[in-house]
């Protein structure tokens, strides 16, 4: 049973629980109501016994004979069954319905007086009631009775609703409660995937550096004693895959913090201008490497609203890009302006391109294009960059792509 359960999703377990709770709860509603139902049958039925007594007591009338006869009109299905004893027991009078009826089995001449009881019959059973009374001065014992078939009828319709009305709600609900489950478990099953996917990345791209790592360090113990540059080559060589993997863990934790939401951010109106010159002085050694040159546009005076640090961080990934893929001796522009009620930085290069089939994926953890295998990277810069701008509640986009260049979009509101 165990395994059985354990074999499905989380959602069908929410779904199974939802339904089991809630045909429990339908169970007893049900059960509540068909006792109330029988409850007010029973004491409606009683409380019609007792208006019959009353009317049996003024339509019966004793003849000069000393027996009883009946003064009223012709008896009907609707009257009651009727029978009038005497105070000694002896049965003075039974009407036509009560004539009708099967024999009650069992002496009615001796039951306690105004009680209520109901009497087997070889039918359905008898409601009887029992009372003392007179007739023209004469102690005699009325008893009046209905029978329970009417009662029956309609507890047994009211429970025939249930029955077929329960399967229904609890089919509606158990299928609104998988529609909702759905729902609530979409952003942990999408959470949950995306962890799955991010540690099979993350152990794919620390695996690298670390083969490496141990690769070097085993050439150098084989290669039995060297010079001091054989060390130093093979030192090297290891920090070089050392840097590497700082490089990564550093950019895994600033995008782990920026999803999770425990950046710390200072929102603040930001001059794009100068945050643009800032970054080009900082990557214009990269750019003479390759004869580049980093030009920034503005229009007007631009100001964003955002926090700096993760803007500066998230506007160097996407030039550090653009110098990579870019030719030499190209330019790469940034461009600044204002759009409606936000500002607007373009990040333009004359590069070849991302293929069609590769846009929908740039922005995704460690995704390296066809034509990034001669470069050097993580595979991160985008997807941290579009963290760090949407986290300070701007948008980056690839707004254009093609064999002329590439152009990314951050869009902030205006500061």
């Amino acid at each position: 049973m165990r395994r059985w359960w354990r074999s499905h999703s989380v959602r069908v377990q929410l779904t199974l629980w939802y339904v089991a709770a809630m045909t429990l709860v339908l169970g007893v509603y049900a059960g509540a109501i068909l006792a109330y139902v029988g409850g007010s049958a029973s004491q409606l039925l009683d409380q019609q016994l007792r208006a019959d007594f009353q009317w049996a007591t003024v339509m019966v009338e004793q003849t000069p004979e000393g027996g009883i006869t009946w003064n009223g009109e012709e008896v009907i299905e609707e009257h009651p069954w009727l029978q009038v004893w005497s105070a000694e027991g002896k049965l003075l009078f039974r009407n036509d319905v009560a004539l009708g009826q099967p024999d009650v089995g069992m002496n009615l001449a001796n039951l306690p007086d105004d009680v209520i009881v109901r009497v087997p019959t070889d039918g359905v059973a008898l409601r009887v009631l029992s009372r003392r009374g007179e007739i023209e001065g004469g102690p005699v014992v009325i008893q009046v009775g209905r029978s329970e078939q009417a009662m029956r009828e309609q507890i047994r319709t009211v429970a025939l609703i249930l029955l077929l009305g329960l399967p229904l709600a609890v089919a509606t609900a158990g299928f609104g409660g998988y529609l909702l489950a759905g729902r609530a478990l979409a952003p942990a099953e999408e959470s949950f995937e995306k962890m799955r996917r991010f540690t099979a990345d993350v152990s794919h791209e620390l695996r690298t550096p670390l083969t490496a790592i141990r690769s070097v360090g085993e050439v150098g113990l084989r290669g039995g004693p060297r010079d001091e540059g054989g060390y130093r080559a093979i030192i090297g060589s290891m920090l070089e895959e050392v840097d590497r993997l700082a490089v990564l863990v550093d950019r895994l934790l600033t995008l782990s913090r920026a999803e999770t939401g425990h950046a710390r951010l200072a929102i603040e109106s930001i001059d794009l201008k100068d945050l643009a010159d800032s970054v080009v002085a900082d990557l214009a050694v990269l750019a003479e490497e390759k004869s580049q040159q980093v030009v920034v546009e503005a229009h007007g005076a631009p100001r964003g609203l955002g926090d700096r640090l993760m803007l500066r961080q998230a506007l160097i990934n996407l030039v550090d890009n653009a110098i990579k893929f870019a030719p030499a001796a190209s330019a790469i522009v940034i461009r600044l302006g204002e759009s409606h009620s936000k500002a607007v930085i373009d990040v333009i290069d004359r590069g070849p391109g991302i293929p069609e089939s590769a846009r929908a994926h740039v922005f995704d953890r460690f995704y390296r294009g066809t034509g990034a295998a001669d470069t050097t990277g993580t595979g991160l810069g985008l997807s941290i960059s579009k963290s760090a701008v949407e986290t300070g509640g701007g948008t980056l986009t690839l707004e254009r792509s093609d064999d002329q260049g590439s152009t990314f979009r951050i869009m902030l509101p205006r500061g």
